[in-house]
């Protein structure tokens, strides 16, 4: 099934935050139809961390990347750029996708990591147990939607950014994806 991605996340077992200026998409779900999903971007910066799921992304004609269970994935792009998610049915994903504001693009160079392809970069990682922690504690800061709650949100989709950002510069585990 084809599907823009606004109406992909209005399925039930999605749902949505705003921390700040930050955006958390969080999504527990098994999925009953096959799922492709085809868009483009503005210079974007984004954090998927996948504990359970499956399927591909593309970035570029004919380069198709695997999502992989237990993996984080940094998406990153100075420029517009295209691309294609594709979810296969009958799988329970599990993952977050944390949007953050561009401006954010700035701690990359500072930390010498690319984003100036056309069509972005990902990098890619192991999920250690840091970063399960740090889900773990933003799937807890969610359900409280006071002013704290929503403080101590934002702060944790800041430290899993940097975090993030620490891991990638350091190379360590880490392979570059995309790359134009």
């Amino acid at each position: 099934m084809n599907q823009s991605h606004q109406e992909a996340l209005l399925q039930s077992g999605i749902n949505h935050f705003q921390a700040g200026k930050l955006r958390l998409t969080r999504v527990y779900t098994t999925l009953q139809q096959d799922l492709r999903l085809r868009g483009s971007s503005e210079a974007h910066l984004s954090l998927v961390i996948m504990r359970e799921g499956s399927g591909h992304f593309s970035l570029q004609k004919g380069v198709v990347q695997p999502f992989q269970p237990g993996s984080l994935l940094l998406s990153s792009s100075q420029f517009p750029c295209e691309g294609e998610d594709f979810f296969p049915r009958n799988y329970l994903y599990d993952l977050q996708i944390i949007n953050y504001p561009v401006q954010f693009l700035d701690a990359l160079l500072a930390l010498g990591l690319d984003c100036s392809g056309v069509n972005g970069q990902i990098y890619r990682a192991n999920l250690n147990s840091a970063m399960l922690e740090r889900q773990s504690e933003v799937d807890d800061a969610c359900r409280d939607q006071s002013a704290f709650g929503q403080l101590r949100l934002e702060g944790l989709l800041l430290l899993m950014l940097w975090q993030s950002l620490n891991k990638f510069s350091k190379g360590s585990a880490i392979k570059r994806v995309a790359r134009n």
